[in-house]
């Protein structure tokens, strides 16, 4: 087999895979404007779990810079702000990104570039 003929079938598996580990949103999960985003995440700290088994804690200042540690030992940090349905970031070193966030039961939930839905679980 050629060597293009395996990177297109490696690259079609990959695909694939991508598409089956994507998630949705809670059912009935809302869309915040960009002041209750905001009002949500100012000053609080929040815990996450990965699908992985990484977790990390997650503080968003009300000044607009947010921290992060990691349990695998990585540490943080950068600025963010609110959007309707979105929140931005920008890690020290790289390009600012956004992700879809939904509301749900009280809490906050983000879509990742991987297609992981993640909930910030209050401290």
């Amino acid at each position: 087999m050629s060597a293009k003929r395996s990177l297109a079938i490696a690259l079609s598996t990959l695909s694939c895979c991508s598409l089956a580990l994507a998630q949705s949103f809670p059912e009935g999960a809302t869309v915040p404007n960009a002041a209750e985003l905001k009002e949500r995440l100012s000053g609080k700290v929040f815990d996450v779990q990965l699908t992985n088994g990484t977790s990390f804690r997650l503080e968003f200042t009300s000044l607009g810079y947010f921290f992060f540690d990691t349990s695998t030992g990585g540490k943080g940090n950068g600025t963010w702000t609110a959007e309707d349905g979105q929140l931005c970031s920008q890690r020290q070193g790289t390009e600012r990104t956004c992700s879809a966030v939904r509301i749900h039961q009280n809490m906050v939930y983000a879509k990742r570039a991987t297609g992981e839905i993640i909930r910030y679980q209050p401290r």
